[in-house]
C-alpha cells in the first residue's frame, strides 16, 4: 500500500448514516474492499430499479402509441339494439356519416375530423336532416384502436365499439 493511502481516512456507508475511520495498513485495504462491495451492490440495485422503471415507462408508451388519421381512415359501423352509427373517415381529414335510432334515420352529416393524442375531434359542416348545426364540434376519447375495430368513450360517458367495414 502506498504511503499516501495509509494516511487517508475511509468512509463507511451503512444506511442513512456514515462514520469516518482512520484504519491503516491491511485493515484499510479490507475496509476499502468492503466499502466498494457495499457501494457496488447499492449501485447495482439502484441501477436495476432505474432500468426496470425505464423499461415499464417505455413499454407503456409503446402500447399507447398516438393514433394517426391513417389508422382510422376507412368505413366503420357501430350497432346496438337502439341505434346504429356509420362513419367514413377519409385520410384527407373529411368524414361523412349517419345515425339511425330505432330503425329511423335521424342524422346524415359531413365534416372534418382529426386525431389529437387519444381523442377524435369532429367539426360538423352539414347535416341534411338539420339535427346537427354547421360548425358544431364534438370529441370522442379513443380507448382502444386495432386494425379492424376501435372503441370510444363518447362525451356522455357511453362506450361504443366500431367495426371496420372497409
Amino acid at each position: 500500500m502506498r504511503a499516501s493511502q495509509q494516511s487517508l481516512g475511509v468512509r463507511f456507508v451503512a444506511g442513512p448514516w456514515s462514520r469516518e475511520s482512520s484504519l491503516s495498513g491491511r485493515n484499510r485495504g479490507l475496509a476499502i474492499a468492503l466499502a466498494e462491495q457495499a457501494f457496488d451492490r447499492f449501485s447495482f440495485s439502484r441501477m436495476k430499479t432505474v432500468f426496470a422503471l425505464t423499461f415499464c415507462l417505455m413499454a407503456s408508451c409503446a402500447s399507447v402509441q398516438p393514433t394517426t388519421q391513417s389508422t382510422l381512415a376507412g368505413e366503420w359501423r357501430y350497432a346496438d339494439k337502439i341505434q346504429t352509427c356509420h362513419y367514413v373517415f377519409e385520410r384527407a381529414g373529411r368524414f361523412r356519416g349517419e345515425v339511425t335510432y330505432h330503425g329511423k334515420l335521424i342524422s346524415q352529416f359531413t365534416g372534418r375530423w382529426s386525431v389529437q393524442n387519444d381523442t377524435i375531434l369532429y367539426n360538423y359542416l352539414s347535416d341534411t336532416l338539420h339535427r346537427i348545426p354547421a360548425g358544431a364540434t364534438d370529441r370522442d376519447r379513443l380507448l382502444m384502436v386495432q386494425k379492424d375495430s376501435f372503441t370510444i368513450e363518447a362525451a356522455d360517458g357511453s362506450k361504443r365499439k366500431y367495426l371496420r367495414i372497409r
